[in-house]
């Protein structure tokens, strides 16, 4: 890992260059220690929640001085110099202000700090909270056209659901630009009236109001958390805490800060998942971008703070980025975590999607890690549309609920084990590469039944065959077709289509058939989901995984 001060973007020599006529800037001001602070280690009730203890104390997360919030003393005299003092970050043990060039310089001068860093120009944060009403009716979405059924079976998320995972308990910060209309429409009326929207806050401007700037956050979020009609989140009953850390308006190094200040506030108060649909590597600066080595997982400010919130027990989920069309190609900050799960985005029809990044990160690991729909992704849109939108933006929040599934049956995992057990359960957990990782995640209620790191169990994409094709796919009716073009005699053949935990759902002997013959399998007791199709005769052994919806 690099020294702080080799990282960062400007010697403190440069800051008035970026700031003529003393215009007011952001930046950030990097602290020697944490000396004369009023709180103790022995006291952590003092500085963080008691969901956060608990949650600490039931993973074996330390407790440790980046717990502690930053000196107050030394706030106090930065702000003393006629500074604005907005953020502290008290695991990188710093102090995010708003001054002009020649302030900042008296503030770099100050012995217990070690670094002022120019991070965005202008005024943007302010002291004046403009506040959110709570809403006490909720509009119908002006069209009602869209399922998300496929996007749930594509991961079982029907049958995680039916089991009783529906994200009780979990609480899941979502980390975006803004979240425009969210408050409006009955497919999120749920978590208002049911009091599962924990916190909420504003860091792009202070303001109070994260209900504004953009739809992008609004989009994101629903497909975790909507509960309404045909439009189902992969986590409907679980709590949230929505964080506003991009800035739509401008790209610079400030937004990476908002999300390592905004994920300090979200386990303060006790996050067990974030989910972070944002990605960076240009910047509307140029001297701020980053190069492709440097996407080696330790040296993007974000991917840091990424990390950081990994060490403190959360699971980290974050979108890959839509670059796979561009120059750039892969994956962008915070993506290049190592431990953190990053989520491409895959076609209706299981293919790849074009704009997915890939990996592999600078220092050759496997990126992403898993995949899911996010080509035709059903979402709410800020005008209170439901429709369908593009982007590993909502293939990451698809997985971020069903990871609060998974963490849900298995309150005994930590966070590095839960990471372990999605990309286990990926459809190419055994052959994973850049473009697809693990595969799609799959909810397997029983394990003993049918393993999906069976090297013997294929998606229908996955499987092929010169004298066996299976069709339609994915599944629209109650019947599937079974093309044999073999001259070889695999006959008799038995047939038998099984659900997720071994159940028999529907099962067919076939004695003789002819080359080129058709064989019809009537499904129509199986409903939308995952199954699993098996071939079975003296001549072949297969697994075939379906989807229906």
């Amino acid at each position: 890992m690099k020294n702080l001060k080799d990282i960062y973007l400007l010697p403190l020599f440069l800051i008035g260059f970026y700031s003529v006529n003393a215009q007011t800037n952001r930046y950030m001001v990097f602290l020697s220690d944490k000396a004369n602070s009023a709180f103790s280690l022995d006291q952590p009730e003092a500085f963080l929640s008691t969901r956060a203890i608990a949650r600490k104390d039931l993973h074996d997360v330390e407790i440790d001085l980046l717990d502690v919030p930053v000196s107050a003393a030394y706030t106090q005299d930065i702000a003393s110099l006629e500074v604005d003092v907005f953020f502290t970050s008290k695991w990188m043990n710093a102090v995010l202000i708003q001054t002009d060039s020649s302030t900042s310089l008296d503030v770099a001068a100050r012995p217990y700090v070690d670094s002022v860093v120019f991070i965005a120009p202008g005024a943007r944060l302010t002291h004046e909270n403009t506040d959110y009403e709570w809403p006490e009716t909720f509009e119908e979405p002006n069209n009602q056209l869209e399922s998300s059924e496929l996007q749930l079976a594509m991961m079982n998320i029907h049958q995680m659901h039916e089991d009783g995972y529906r994200g009780e308990g979990m609480l899941i910060a979502v980390l975006d630009g803004g979240f425009l209309g969210a408050n409006l429409f009955e497919p999120l009326k749920g978590v208002f009236n049911e009091n599962r929207l924990i916190a909420a806050k504003d860091f792009v401007t202070n303001g109070g109001n994260p209900f504004l700037y953009s739809g992008h956050g609004t989009s994101a979020w629903s497909t975790i958390a909507s509960d309404y009609k045909d439009f189902i989140g992969t986590a409907p009953k679980a709590d949230f805490i929505l964080c506003v850390t991009e800035d739509v308006a401008s790209e610079y190094r400030i937004e990476e800060y908002n999300w390592l200040i905004a994920a300090e506030y979200a386990d303060s108060i006790g996050v067990d998942i974030i989910t972070s649909s944002l990605g960076y590597s240009s910047f509307s600066d140029a001297a701020m971008d980053y190069t492709y080595q440097d996407m080696d997982g330790q040296t993007a400010i974000i991917t840091r703070a990424s990390n950081l919130a990994i060490k403190k027990g959360i699971l980290v989920i974050t979108s890959a980025g839509n670059e796979g069309n561009n120059a750039w190609r892969y994956v962008t900050a915070p993506a290049d975590g190592a431990d953190n799960i990053t989520v491409g985005s895959v076609k209706s029809d299981y293919s790849i999607s074009a704009f997915s990044s890939q990996g592999p990160t600078a220092d050759d690991r496997i990126k992403p890690d898993v995949v899911a729909l996010g080509q035709g992704t059903t979402l709410l849109s800020s005008n209170g549309t439901i429709s369908q939108a593009n982007g590993t933006s909502f293939s990451a929040p698809l997985v971020a609920g069903y990871s609060a599934g998974i963490w849900q049956a298995h309150p005994e995992f930590t966070n590095l084990e839960v990471v372990q057990y999605i990309r286990n359960s990926g459809t190419r957990f055994d052959d994973p590469d850049n473009y697809f990782g693990y595969g799609i995640p799959i909810y397997l209620a029983d394990e003993d039944s049918l393993s999906v790191t069976d090297t013997t169990l294929l998606s229908l994409s996955e499987f092929t065959s010169d004298s066996i094709t299976i069709y339609p796919n994915p599944i629209y009716g109650n019947v599937i077709s079974i093309k044999i073009d073999t001259k070889t005699d695999i006959y008799p053949l038995d047939i038998k289509l099984l659900d997720p935990k071994g159940n028999n759902i529907s099962e067919l002997s076939v004695l003789k058939g002819e080359p080129g013959g058709l064989i019809s399998m009537d499904i129509s007791k199986s409903r939308a989901g995952v199954y699993i199709l098996i071939l079975a005769s003296s001549k072949i052994s297969r697994k075939i995984k379906l989807i229906k919806y």
